[in-house]
């Protein structure tokens, strides 16, 4: 049973890497359903969602569209004037010609007065929703001119967390976004594993059945059904057992939805 698990292993490997990526940029990024926090305070990240998109004007449509969100949603406790400016620096230092961000403006209207909100771009996903081609971001959007955005890089990676998960059978699916992968597995353990016990009942039936008659005909009967009933419980394990080293590799290797991961240390803007 080992050297056949490994084997199945082996085979698997391959197959998941393969397919893992195709999948996982299909799936909806975790920052669309969760909330993404700061490492500092005055950064909120909010994201956009913009249907049907002008491939040329996406980002101006996404940013008029972070404007009507913010406007709508935030209550601003001061006015935030500021310029657009490339110029950066990290809380200790400057950044290379190579690191410097783009740091957007967008206008809202707060208390009557026009008010100027600095926004970063974090992460960008193009996907389909209810069949319709569609474009989402995801900005830190500052609520002070002196805020300080975050280091931030988007990621497929889950590390082994999802493994640890899987000990029940699609758990690690569910947490890396695709519910949809992790119900398939958790419904076939159980069919499989319900199946196994329900199979090695019918066998054991079989065999007491046998061993209470001394009828010939019906002792060659149960001891025919007591071996395919047999066979197709050994069948189901092998089943069970594959599905769920799938589950514990795929859990592992296959890339999940993207997500945001915030790092230490910051980027501020220099005035």
């Amino acid at each position: 049973m080992k050297r056949l698990l490994f084997l199945i292993s082996l085979v698997l490997l391959p197959a998941v890497c393969c397919v893992g990526q195709n999948r996982a940029d299909k799936l909806t990024p975790r920052w669309m359903r969760s909330t993404v926090s700061s490492r500092y305070s005055g950064i909120r990240y909010v994201s956009v969602t913009v249907p049907n998109p002008s491939s040329r004007n996406v980002s101006a449509e996404a940013l008029d569209q972070l404007s009507r969100n913010i406007q709508k949603d935030w209550t601003i406790s001061q006015s935030v004037r500021s310029n657009q400016t490339d110029m950066i620096q990290r809380e200790n230092g400057q950044l290379s010609g190579s690191e410097r961000i783009q740091i957007s403006t967008v206008e809202i209207i707060a208390d009557g007065e026009p008010v100027t909100v600095n926004c970063m771009l974090a992460d960008e996903w193009w996907g389909q929703k209810s069949g319709i081609r569609t474009y989402c971001a995801l900005y830190q959007v500052a609520e002070s001119s002196l805020a300080i955005f975050d280091k931030v890089y988007p990621t497929n990676d889950y590390g082994f967390s999802p493994m640890i998960m899987s000990i029940i059978p699609g758990m690690g699916q569910f947490y890396k976004g695709d519910p949809l992968k992790g119900s398939l597995i958790l419904g076939g353990c159980a069919v499989t594993g319900v199946g196994a016990v329900f199979l090695e009942s019918q066998r054991k039936a079989c065999k007491d059945q046998m061993s209470q008659t001394h009828d010939i005909n019906l002792i060659k009967k149960y001891s025919a059904d007591e071996r395919n009933y047999g066979i197709a419980r050994n069948v189901t394990i092998g089943a069970f057992a594959a599905l769920y080293v799938y589950n514990l590799v795929d859990a592992v290797i296959a890339p999940g939805a993207r997500k945001v991961k915030v790092t230490p240390g910051g980027v501020s803007i220099n005035f």
